[in-house]
């Protein structure tokens, strides 16, 4: 009684309720009644639930809590109890919030519950703390300043870094005043009045990205970086902002421009062959640059091809193992290269030079930058150049680079010697800077910088390698101590590397134009009017394009991702079975598959979509599969359209045959009549085309029964296929000989062959094949038939010698209604069915068919039937 007043009071809500709902009896805790969504829930039909308690459906551990939190819901002291653990039938655990209303059925008392399934919501919270508490930390170790503002102008988030950055003080920081904070910053800037405007078209344009450079009145720089903060749904949340202090790096520049000036000057100036010499892990070597100064030097043109080798051959051959040993032995324990020799330069004059280098490491190469001299006038000289103890004078002097050495104290750095391209960077030559201290050549804090470093250095006895970008260049600088007698000074070198900074940034560029064709490949995609998806190796949705949304039902957040066939569920229309072979296939054969004919798709409401089309496989630059391209779209109003076609052909087909019956059997009831000669040939005429019209008319149906799926059943049954095929080449005899055509089985063939079959169905697939061969042969000519038993097929195969199928012809040849171009010349009848007919026999077998052609040579047509296990 109280479960009848219930379901006519609340029928229309169980009904219709998306959260699962149940009666529960106050006093046992005894469960009366519960909805289809309850059900499903907890993977109980509705008897068992109602044999259920409560304490059946929580697991034991939380029995006590859940329990209390019912006492609180029946005494409404709660509207919800969150997070509830509730265990479905099979011991899975989800959560539920529950909600519950007291009622009264029968003047007894009930509790009305709803249970709403939170778990994905549950999971989603984990995870967006878990992604807050990481970004916090990168944030915190990133070495960028960052603020974050919302659409309003407000801080939304900050590191530490940016408050040091830009010098705000705690005390404003602890204010969170948004205008505080911003005089604050508005009053170190040279250009306040730029930086507010830029800041307030950014606001104004939300989309746009900026970067630029900004300028401080104690002489700082920052880099400035800001983007648009976008949600995951598309929506504007604000602006971020990135800072990165470039001082160091924007006083440099203006030294390394004039620096590059310098070494220009040096190399043409410079009286040997300044060079870079490469070597690489897998033996490759060569040069990078040769100075002009090598033809003048040693005769040889600076041409980078072969100069290795043309070199060699000058030297004196007493001196050529000597010098190789050197390159290699430097190469390989990455250490400065020393050498003097003699050489013969190709105008005859003999020479000694000398060569040396230093190396420059890199991950996959080691880089010499040197210079090779002639130093026959030093040789003369040697004896007395042995007594000079100014070594380092020398190499200063010859240097191809920014080179210097430098007296050093704790609080001061004088320049005893320099480069003559010193002045590139410090804008006094070398033999001006010589016996001027920092504070005289640079300005004072940047010079108090360098006499630190310079004593540290000293102090340490240990060689240190800087990274420095200056005047638009950039360098690697190497600073080191030597010892001069009893006295401890400080040599240095600076190395241009801007190409190989050029090279990276090439790359930079390269990988935002990669991002750009992406979009732009993704904007193309979704404006495609078919549904596209990409899937990758592992079968997960890459791309969803708005076609796939509009069939499937399914949006994009919920499809990629996920494995297609988690999403998209393609049936075959007959029996309702999976059909995404043509996916699989695509995959695995690395060929385009086309979708099988009455293929449905289930949206996600249920509803069948008849679709259509193909996927095709994706491959990387070294050809190997990485994923597939499946392509889809909507026809049902074509397959509406192909059905009553095929019903109109089958309606017309049946209609023809009644009259044509009745034709065929007066026809033949006249020939059985006494006629004259010339009526009876009427008589015959008549009956032979009306032969070749049931013929038609029966190919119809057939054809009608294939496409509309109905009437085309297969009844299969334990026969010997050997005796029919050997009946239709008896009945196909007499047609043979008509044209002098021989007609024979092939003599390997076996006795008895038992095979799963449709009788009258496979006897018409030899009948159409056969009588082709006929048709399409010339007289005088041969037509074996025959077949090879394998393990697991029969193969039957009718070879002729006849017209052949025209090479651009021979992928219709299975179309319906399809004929050759060059049948005409036999005036061979036919409907252009056959064939097609053959082909849905044999697949309805589970077999396949195909054929061998060359035209004006002849056809060779094959069977393949499974052997069925069956006895």
């Amino acid at each position: 009684m109280a479960k009848k007043k219930f379901d006519e009071e609340f029928k229309s809500v169980f009904e219709g309720a998306r959260d699962g709902i149940v009666v529960t009896d106050l006093e046992n805790k005894a469960f009366h009644l519960a909805n289809k969504t309850f059900c499903d829930l907890l993977g109980y039909t509705l008897k068992e639930i109602e044999k259920l308690k409560i304490e059946d459906i929580h697991p034991k551990r939380d029995l006590p809590h859940v329990l209390k939190q019912f006492e609180k819901l029946a005494k409404a002291e709660i509207n919800v109890a969150q997070n509830i653990p509730v265990k479905r039938k099979d011991e899975t655990i989800f959560y539920a919030d529950v909600s519950s209303y007291p009622i009264l059925i029968d003047k007894k008392h009930y509790l009305l519950g709803f249970f709403r399934d939170v778990s994905l919501q549950r999971e989603k919270q984990g995870q967006l703390k878990e992604k807050s508490t990481l970004l916090r930390a990168q944030m915190e170790t990133s070495v960028e300043g960052i603020l974050a503002v919302s659409e309003e102008g407000k801080t939304i988030m900050m590191n530490k870094k940016f408050g040091e950055m830009w010098k705000i003080s705690q005390e404003i920081l602890d204010t969170k005043d948004d205008k505080k904070m911003l005089e604050c910053v508005m009053s170190q800037l040279k250009d306040p009045q730029e930086f507010g405007r830029k800041v307030e078209y950014l606001y104004k344009h939300k989309d746009e990205k900026s970067h630029d450079e900004i300028s401080f009145l104690d002489g700082r720089y920052f880099d400035r970086n800001s983007a648009p903060l976008i949600s995951e749904d598309g929506e504007y949340l604000g602006r971020v902002w990135f800072f990165r202090d470039i001082t160091e790096r924007k006083w440099s520049e203006e030294a390394l421009k004039k620096s590059e000036r310098l070494l220009l000057e040096m190399t043409t100036q410079i009286p040997g062959v300044v060079y870079q010499f490469y070597a690489r892990p897998n033996g490759e070597f060569g040069f990078y640059y040769v100075s002009s100064a090598s033809e003048k030097v040693i005769g040889l043109k600076p041409n980078l091809d072969g100069y290795f080798e043309r070199f060699i051959a000058l030297v004196f051959p007493e001196y050529r193992d000597g010098f190789i040993g050197s390159i290699q032995k430097a190469v390989k324990e990455k250490s400065e290269w020393k050498y003097e020799g003699q050489m013969q330069k190709p105008s005859g004059e003999k020479i000694w030079f000398s060569g040396n280098s230093i190396p420059s490491l890199s991950d996959h190469e080691v880089v010499f930058n040197g210079i090779v001299q002639d130093i026959t006038e030093r040789k003369k000289m040697e004896v007395s150049l042995k007594e000079s103890s100014d070594l380092i004078s020398l190499y200063i002097s010859n240097s191809p680079i920014y080179t210097y050495i430098k007296s050093v104290t704790p609080t001061e750095s004088r320049v005893i010697m320099a480069s003559k391209n010193f002045g590139e960077m410090i804008g006094a030559k070398g033999k001006d800077a010589a016996g001027k201290t920092m504070e005289e050549l640079f300005p004072t804090e940047f010079a108090a910088k360098i006499t630190a470093d310079d004593n540290a250095i000293i102090s340490l006895n240990k060689t240190t390698k800087l990274e420095e970008d200056f005047n638009g260049r950039n360098y690697t600088t190497i600073k080191f101590p030597i010892q001069q007698g009893d006295k401890k000074l400080l040599a240095g070198y600076t190395i241009d590397i801007t190409d190989q900074r050029i090279a990276e940034q090439k790359i930079k560029n390269n990988l935002e134009q990669i991002n750009e064709e992406k979009t732009k490949v993704e904007t193309i995609i979704n404006s495609i009017g078919d549904a596209v998806l990409v899937i990758d190796s592992d079968f997960k949705i890459l791309i969803f394009n708005e076609s796939a949304v509009k069939i499937s039902g399914f949006t994009k957040a919920e499809a990629i991702g996920q494995k297609y066939d988690q999403i998209l569920k393609f049936i075959y229309e007959k029996d309702g079975q999976v059909n995404d072979v043509f996916i699989k296939q695509a995959m695995n054969t690395g060929n385009i598959q086309e979708m099988a004919n009455h293929t449905q798709l289930i949206r996600k409401d249920g509803v069948k979509v008849q679709v259509a089309d193909s996927a095709s496989p994706v491959r990387n630059k070294e050809g190997k599969i990485i994923g597939c391209v499946v392509v889809f779209r909507d026809v049902t109003r074509e397959r509406e359209i192909d059905q009553m076609k095929s019903e109109f052909v089958s309606i017309a087909s049946h209609q023809l045959r009644t009259p044509l019956t009745g034709i065929k059997w007066f026809s033949e009831f006249l020939l059985q009549s006494k006629l004259s000669t010339k009526n009876k040939e009427y008589i015959e005429q008549i009956n032979s085309s009306n032969e070749r019209m049931i013929r038609l008319v029966d190919d119809l149906l057939n054809v009608s029964h294939i496409d509309t799926g109905r009437k085309f059943d297969i009844v299969l049954d334990q026969k010997d296929i050997v005796p029919i095929m050997k009946n239709v080449i008896k009945e196909q005899i007499s047609s043979a000989n008509q044209k002098h055509i021989t007609l024979n089985c092939s003599a390997d063939a076996p006795h008895e062959l038992i095979l799963l079959i449709d009788e009258l169905k496979i006897r018409q697939v030899f009948q159409n094949i056969i009588s082709n061969a006929i048709k399409y042969s010339r007289e005088n000519t041969e037509i074996i038939v025959g077949c090879e038993h394998k393990s697991n097929e029969v193969i039957f195969f009718v070879k002729d010698n006849g017209i052949g199928i025209p090479k651009h012809q021979q992928d219709k040849i299975f179309s319906k209604f399809f004929r050759a171009d060059n049948v005409s010349t036999l005036h061979a009848d036919g409907t252009g069915l056959g064939l097609y007919i053959a082909k849905a026999i044999v697949e309805a077998h589970h077999g396949k068919i195909w054929f061998e052609s060359v035209e004006n040579q002849g056809t060779t047509f094959f069977i393949s039937l499974p052997i069925s296990s069956e006895k």
